[in-house]
C-alpha cells in the first residue's frame, strides 16, 4: 500500500501517467484515495473518473464540467476544450489537474489514446 502511494505520488509530481494494477481486492482505490488526500488543494485539482465505459465523449464531459467549464455538445470540439481547461488549471490557477481513472482496464485503445493526447497541449515544449 505505501509503495502503490508513494508511485501515484511520484507520477503526480513529475506531471507523468501511471498505472496501478493488482487483483480485486488489493487495494488501488484506497491507494489512490489516500495519495490524492494527502496533495493540497491549493495546488492540485482532482478529476476522479469512477467509470471509464461512459466512452470518450463522456470521459472529457466529465473532465470540463469538473473544471467549472460547460462541455461543448460536439466531440470535436469538446476535445481541445477538455486539453485546454486542463492546461489552464495549470497555467492560469496554478493547479495541477490530476485526473484519476479508476476501472482503467476497460478503456479500450481509442479511450486511452483520447487520455494520452490529452497530454500534449504544450507539443513537447513542456
Amino acid at each position: 500500500h505505501a509503495e502503490a502511494v508513494a508511485r501515484i505520488s511520484w507520477c503526480v509530481d513529475q506531471h507523468a501517467i501511471g498505472v496501478i494494477t493488482g487483483e480485486v481486492g488489493a487495494g488501488k482505490t484506497v491507494a489512490i484515495r489516500a495519495a490524492t488526500a494527502a496533495l493540497d488543494p491549493a495546488r492540485h485539482v482532482i478529476i476522479y473518473l469512477p467509470n471509464p465505459s461512459v466512452g470518450v465523449r463522456g470521459m472529457l464531459h466529465h473532465i470540463v464540467t469538473a473544471l467549472g467549464r460547460v462541455p461543448s455538445f460536439y466531440t470535436a470540439t469538446l476535445a481541445p476544450q477538455a486539453a485546454d481547461a486542463l492546461a489552464a488549471e495549470h497555467a492560469e490557477r496554478g493547479r495541477t489537474p490530476v485526473v484519476v481513472i479508476d476501472e482503467a482496464h476497460l478503456l479500450d485503445n481509442a479511450q486511452m489514446e483520447a487520455i494520452r493526447m490529452l497530454t500534449n497541449h504544450d507539443m513537447d515544449s513542456g
